[in-house]
């Protein structure tokens, strides 16, 4: 359902993960998509030590947003490429918000750090008042011949089971692809792989 503000509608969406993973595209293609639709975008980026494996969040803000960040507390959807990145930016959720988490656990680089095994990880999300998508991005993509475009399943799994209030299309999705991502064709096939998915996850 559409949140509406002002005049037109707004989409907040966190994108989560580890330096590497593509989370910087995901947003250019998630906010370019957009802009194709007719809304505005705003992107919003902090991380730490990417390059040698550090947290990255992004914030994605299309339609009618005025600031860059998300209030915590209040972001629409959760797209997460590493499980234990996504315990940490939950609280950025609002309830009833959708999570769509990539189940592989990559440890920190650095030592003596506790990591939590998957089935903790699932056990606090369960604890969480959102609705949780455990997904297999990367084995999906892999499948595909392409492990590097987990990112755009992600995408195309929460078009499927959120809709995006209406501002992103799978159409301007892929219009997007086409001219920022290379190998474009083969992200797109891994993109609609994770929308047919999404479509029956939410049939079930």
């Amino acid at each position: 359902m559409s949140r509406v503000e002002g005049n037109g509608r707004l989409l907040d969406i966190v994108l989560a993960g580890i330096g590497g993973q593509g989370i910087i595209t995901m947003a250019t293609v998630l906010a370019d998509a957009a802009v194709r639709d007719g809304y505005n975008a705003i992107v919003a980026e902090t991380h730490g030590l990417s390059q040698r494996g550090g947290t990255v969040i992004v914030h994605v803000r299309l339609g009618d947003a005025e600031a860059p960040l998300i209030m915590k507390g209040s972001g629409d959807v959760l797209l997460s490429l590493e499980a234990t990145e996504t315990l940490r930016y939950l609280e950025y959720l609002r309830r009833g918000a959708i999570a769509i988490v990539d189940m592989r656990i990559i440890p920190p680089p650095l030592p003596d750090v506790k990591v939590p095994t998957l089935v903790e990880v699932l056990e606090e999300l369960e604890k969480a008042d959102v609705q949780v998508y455990p997904v297999n991005a990367v084995g999906e993509a892999q499948a595909l011949g392409n492990p590097r475009a987990a990112n755009m399943y992600l995408i195309g799994f929460g078009l499927a089971v959120h809709g995006y209030n209406g501002i992103v299309t799978l159409d301007a999705l892929e219009k997007s692809i086409r001219e920022r991502v290379r190998n474009p064709e083969s992200n797109i096939k891994v993109l609609r792989k994770g929308y047919e998915d999404g479509l029956k996850a939410v049939n079930k």
